[in-house]
């Protein structure tokens, strides 16, 4: 985690006079800074959408966007199909003391991060007592047409709007990605 703060963070800082875009992710660097991802990712969305040219805006979004990507509605739909007994809250990945943050310290055991796994992934096949196999917990109606309807870019219309908003969403996405690859290349 601390490699990745800091590389999103020095991308902003490399941007030198800040334009309205531009201080905007450095608002996120600083969400970021403090371990709020999710406000940290509203602010690098929102400077992509002040310039989607920039190609450090671009990567931040998309890393931000990454690191979120198993809150996504669409996936919500299926969380319950393979076994998950709660909705998916990433905070623990990325929060101080978290997944991430735990990981990159010298002193921290495999035994700890699987116990914060186990207290945050509600899944019968890590459970501390009787886990049951894997495979016995995925939905036998579950099909790989099901998986690509989830990873279409074009998800089927919904009456509450909420495809409108998830389409919008993964375009912006897949956009920065390909921004952050083209100027690897630059």
């Amino acid at each position: 985690m601390r490699w990745f703060r800091g590389a999103v963070f020095g991308a902003v800082l490399l941007l030198g006079c800040a334009s309205n875009a531009q201080q905007k992710a450095q608002d996120g660097a600083k969400a970021l800074a403090a371990c709020d991802m999710r406000t940290a990712h509203q602010d690098f969305s929102d400077a992509y959408s002040m310039d989607s040219n920039d190609p450090q805006i671009a990567l931040a979004f998309a890393l931000t966007d990454l690191t979120l990507l198993a809150e996504d509605p669409a996936l919500e739909t299926l969380r319950p199909r393979f076994g998950f007994t709660k909705p998916f809250d990433t905070t623990f990945l990325w929060e101080k003391g978290g997944f991430m943050d735990l990981a990159s310290q010298k002193t921290t055991t495999c035994g700890t991060l699987g116990d914060l796994a186990q207290a945050n992934l509600a899944h019968p096949s890590i459970a501390k007592t009787n886990p049951t196999p894997f495979l016995d917990t995925l939905d036998k109606t579950l099909t790989f047409g099901d998986l690509r309807d989830v990873a279409l870019i074009e998800p089927r219309s919904r009456a509450d709007g909420k495809a409108d908003r998830m389409r919008h969403y993964r375009l912006k996405r897949r956009h920065a990605i390909q921004q952050s690859r083209a100027s690897a290349f630059t």
